[in-house]
């Protein structure tokens, strides 16, 4: 009776593991005419499954959640991907681990997924910090992309964020304007600073930044505030920014690093919302922008 127990559990153990494992082939999906995502050798997000394409971000919003972007399982890492139009692949990268060593090259996409399950972003290493020179051609960027989301009438402009004049004081003190414009069709709910207060802001982004061979990165040193609990958001961050409209924002800094003279690369990093489920990311009057 004892060794028939034991058999009976080890096959309701087999069962509950067999469950576990997720199978995310998709034998019915394939590469179709619009913007395609091949991952590995069989899974495959095709244009039917795309809302729109955020080409400011290169963000790729699914119509619904995908439970392939909800996998932590540790072998996706270095996992390949390709990206097609119209049937033909114009670009590769790979799932590039948080926990590398290495910086990533080419496109990748952060692994985990950091971005809920119905958003892909896929990042090139030209635009990071750490590539500030001799940066490569974007592949994102090629016509054939741009044609095909068009067509299928999935290509977004997003926002562009511009450095509009920075106001640098002996005494550690900096102030900074910066304009967001909204180049997209959709209305945009987008982060703050004034809402949020700096230090919440500031958990979203690095802030301003200086940077040259010689004396390295120079930042802001003001207090960040994190979110309690961690995830959550509200509405009243946000701002309503109107499809074809700017708006600026004036940020003061009063602890800024000592930016001797000289010549310097400068960069801010606006940011967006990142924990908004697909049921909440349209409000009342536009769209959440999770951004970046």
């Amino acid at each position: 009776m004892k060794n028939i127990n034991i058999i009976y559990l080890l096959v309701i153990l087999l069962f509950a593991f067999t469950n576990c494992e997720k199978n995310y082939d998709q034998p019915n999906n394939q590469i179709t005419d619009g913007l395609c995502i091949q991952f590995g050798e069989s899974i495959i997000i095709n244009h039917e499954e795309i809302d729109y394409y955020d080409f400011s971000t290169h963000m790729v919003y699914l119509k619904e959640t995908n439970d392939f972007f909800h996998n932590y399982n540790w072998e996706l890492a270095n996992m390949s991907f390709s990206v097609y139009a119209n049937r033909e692949e114009i670009y590769s990268g790979y799932l590039h681990p948080a926990w590398s060593s290495s910086s990533p090259v080419g496109p990748y996409i952060d692994f985990p997924f950091r971005y809920p399950e119905y958003v892909i972003k896929i990042n090139h290493s030209s635009e990071e910090y750490y590539c500030l020179a001799n940066s490569t051609p974007d592949p994102r960027e090629d016509e054939e992309i741009i044609n095909t989301l068009k067509v299928h009438e999935q290509f977004q402009a997003g926002l562009a964020n511009i450095i509009d004049e920075i106001d640098i004081k002996p005494n550690g003190e900096l102030s900074f304007k910066i304009t967001i414009a909204n180049k997209d069709t959709f209305n945009y709910y987008i982060l703050s600073p004034e809402r949020t207060g700096i230090g919440l802001f500031h958990y979203f982004t690095n802030g301003l930044s200086f940077y040259n061979q010689t004396t390295g990165w120079l930042n802001h040193q003001c207090a960040i505030v994190s979110p309690e609990p961690w995830d959550s958001w509200s509405i009243d961050w946000l701002d309503l920014l109107e499809s074809g409209v700017s708006k600026s924002y004036n940020i003061h800094y009063s602890d800024f690093d000592t930016i001797p003279s000289g010549q310097y690369q400068v960069f801010f990093y606006y940011p967006g919302l990142r924990n908004v489920e697909i049921d909440d990311i349209n409000q009342s009057n536009g769209r959440i922008w999770l951004g970046g």
